[in-house]
């Protein structure tokens, strides 16, 4: 199965930039496949990030702590890279949370692998800035859409997140368009 969606990254990534096989052959023996459950923490608040987990199936959330609690600011799914913005590259802890939203399965990397690696292959370092501007312009989107409201941004998001729907819970929705669950409820009875 690793392999399998080894190949699945591997022929995305090269829709952003191709590099030499040889340059992924120094990465594959590096990529751990994980499992995780619905409402399993990838990363809790006040720990540092240190890896990157390039999505193989399902959904994954990125929450941060606000003065009302917890609300989450980003979704991400199949051929998304995932990692905390303010740790990952710090290397300080933040109070960023990082779950699942659906059971998922992703390829996760190492903080540490990748500065090794890109300073030993400069096809490597492109790869590396390729998929942080890919990284930075789905974020982008999201927000766009999160801030669009629910009833003009839910359908968006419903649209470009591929069975999203039946996965995401109501609290989150809410969390994600800064609305209650109950208006939730009634804004999703009123499209119906």
């Amino acid at each position: 199965m690793k392999e399998r969606f080894i190949e699945m990254m591997i022929a995305d990534y090269e829709q952003l930039i191709h590099i030499p096989k040889d340059s992924y052959s120094l990465v594959i023996p590096q990529l751990k496949l994980i499992h995780k459950q619905r409402g399993e923490f990838l990363k809790k608040a006040g720990v540092v990030d240190k890896v990157s987990r390039y999505i193989c199936e399902g959904f994954i959330g990125y929450y941060r702590s606000t003065p009302s609690g917890l609300r989450l600011f980003a979704i991400y799914q199949p051929s998304d890279t995932v990692f905390d913005l303010d740790s990952y590259r710090s290397g300080k802890p933040s109070d960023a949370e990082i779950k699942a939203i659906s059971p998922v399965i992703y390829l996760e990397f190492s903080f540490d692998d990748e500065q090794d690696l890109t300073a030993k292959d400069i096809f490597i370092m492109r790869l590396a800035l390729a998929v942080n501007q890919r990284v930075t312009q789905r974020q982008a989107r999201v927000l766009e859409i999160s801030k669009m409201g629910f009833e003009t941004g839910y359908p968006i998001l419903m649209k470009e997140f591929k069975g999203l729907a039946g996965e995401i819970s109501n609290p989150d929705l809410g969390s994600f368009f800064n609305i209650s669950t109950r208006s939730v409820i009634r804004n999703k009875r009123k499209s119906k």
